[in-house]
């Protein structure tokens, strides 16, 4: 996995709330025009263990929630691929 400065993030202001969290986040971002949305949820090693979200979304704010009951304590990497540009975010799930 190839990292992404945090400053990317502007691009479509991603935002995951509570962070750290326990068992359940809220993830939102905006799209400045319609495009295709996917958003994925990383561990540190590389492998994929969710996907939030694949589906074309209109321009404006979005808000999804993540429920990561399944998954133990650690560092994961939230992924969002909007039109060909990527958007990391570390969330930190606490047991």
């Amino acid at each position: 996995i190839i990292s992404v400065p945090e400053t990317m993030n502007n691009n479509f202001d991603l935002i995951s709330f509570p962070n750290p969290f326990s068992n359940h986040t809220s993830v939102s971002y905006t799209l400045q025009e319609s495009m295709q949305v996917e958003i994925n949820v990383y561990d540190m090693m590389g492998k994929k263990v969710a996907e939030l979200e694949k589906t074309n979304r209109s321009a404006g704010k979005h808000q999804l929630n993540w429920n990561a009951d399944n998954l133990p304590a650690g560092i994961y990497n939230l992924e969002m691929n909007a039109g060909g540009t990527i958007a990391n975010k570390k969330l930190v799930l606490i047991k």
